[in-house]
């Protein structure tokens, strides 16, 4: 094997020049393969980024409204002249429809069903809030405007919050509709507040207990107890506008959802065919579509950046039919003397390898630095399977494109090999 590997470097050191080129091929092809892999699968991690910014994977949102109010029976007719029956006339016990309950607000009494764990097992947490917009202000003059959420301490534990700094509303805050609020970071530089610093909602002082991340990018939020939220913006709760549920597990977030719709259902005394006054959300859909969009476009890539490696390959299978060719004298005499078909094999095989295999490593460092690029934010990602991949796929290419040319060597005759000039 020693003697082996020596006959192979000494044949890609023969011919400098034509061996850079072969390794240059296989290297660009490589790099085709890292690169492309790169950049979809950074479009991926920047599509499922966009949708986690909505929140996590496991949240569940319960929106009032639904499938909309119940409109009743059409008026009855009569037949004779084509106008309305009396009312006396076109009552008929046997025929009145069935008229569903009145649409219910999303209530508090709704969220404490949602968390108790008897009808939801896969619900870990659920919060109901109000939205509304109003201006913050200053004792010194300064000024924002915010979107004002109005909910209680379990907003935070859905995930819809994330602190900065000090803490988030306390149950007790909202039981003692205290005069307090936390602001988003925008919110907070707007104002030039800071937890202990105070500001004024509709005229009334309002004590900052904590900061946290903007709902959205550079949008100001803040964020109220909804008792406090009701004395100064609202009036009494008329609903939520949303409650925000959270699954135990990303895979039970469907099984979550269909326990929210009965148990919302029988707190709303629905019946099976009545229409829902709620609706419920849940974004594993469209998380499963782009996972398989992206997937699908890695698939694509890798197969269009496999192209290149091919025309590469095709390249090392002439180069090595060209040495096979000139050296035709060199394996006579080594036939003659008693190499054996595996030996010569082995030694034309083993340069396609090399040759492929220092384009591999090549086109790995090149392609890997693609992910230093970045355009507008988004970055190409090289994962270790892409480098794998390549790289496994460059040694294959050697194995496969010389494997012919190595055959080849090893099935000429000595003596005709001898006779070559």
């Amino acid at each position: 094997m020693r003697d082996t590997l020596a006959l192979a470097v000494g044949g890609v050191l023969a011919n400098k020049v034509r061996s850079l080129l072969t390794v240059l091929s296989i290297g660009i092809g490589v790099f085709a393969v890292i690169t492309l892999m790169a950049v979809a699968a950074g479009a991926s991690q920047a599509a499922l980024g966009e949708l986690e910014g909505l929140g996590s994977p496991r949240l569940i949102t319960v929106y009032p409204g639904g499938d909309g109010a119940f409109m009743g029976p059409e008026p009855a007719l009569d037949q004779g002249t084509g106008g309305e029956l009396d009312a006396f006339d076109a009552f008929d016990p046997m025929a009145t429809a069935y008229a569903p309950p009145a649409p219910q607000p999303l209530s508090r009494d709704d969220v404490a069903l949602l968390v108790d764990g008897e009808g939801t097992p896969d619900v870990a947490a659920a919060a109901g809030f109000q939205q509304s917009y109003g201006q913050l202000t200053t004792p010194d003059g300064g000024y924002v405007d915010t979107e004002i959420t109005g909910t209680s301490a379990a907003f935070l534990d859905v995930g819809a919050v994330t602190l900065v700094e000090g803490p988030f509303l306390s149950e007790s805050d909202v039981t003692g509709r205290a005069r307090v609020v936390v602001l988003s970071t925008t919110a907070a530089e707007g104002l030039g507040a800071s937890p202990g610093s105070e500001v004024v909602l509709q005229g009334i002082p309002l004590t900052v207990v904590g900061t946290a991340d903007d709902p959205y990018p550079g949008q100001a939020g803040s964020w109220l107890p909804e008792t406090t939220m009701e004395d100064l913006l609202t009036g009494p709760q008329a609903g939520y506008s949303q409650v925000a549920v959270l699954a135990a597990t990303e895979d039970g977030v469907e099984p979550a959802a269909d326990q929210v719709r009965q148990t919302l259902r029988r707190a709303h005394l629905l019946g099976p065919t009545d229409p829902a006054d709620f609706g419920v959300y849940t974004r594993t859909a469209e998380l499963r579509s782009v996972r398989a969009i992206t997937l699908l476009f890695q698939v694509l890539a890798a197969a269009v950046a496999s192209i290149a490696l091919l025309v590469a390959g095709i390249g090392v299978m002439n180069i090595m039919l060209v040495t096979v060719t000139e050296r035709t004298r060199e394996i006579g005499i080594r036939t003659a003397v008693g190499a054996r078909r595996g030996h010569l094999i082995g030694q034309f095989l083993l340069e396609a390898v090399i040759l492929t295999g220092l384009g591999g490593l090549t086109g790995t460092l090149l392609g890997s630095l693609t992910q230093l690029v970045d355009i507008s934010g988004f970055s190409p990602v090289v994962t270790p399977f892409s480098v794998v991949l390549a790289l496994s796929a460059a040694v294959v290419t050697g194995l496969f494109f010389g494997l012919y040319p190595a055959n080849r060597a090893a099935s000429m005759p000595p003596v005709q090999a001898l006779r070559h000039e």
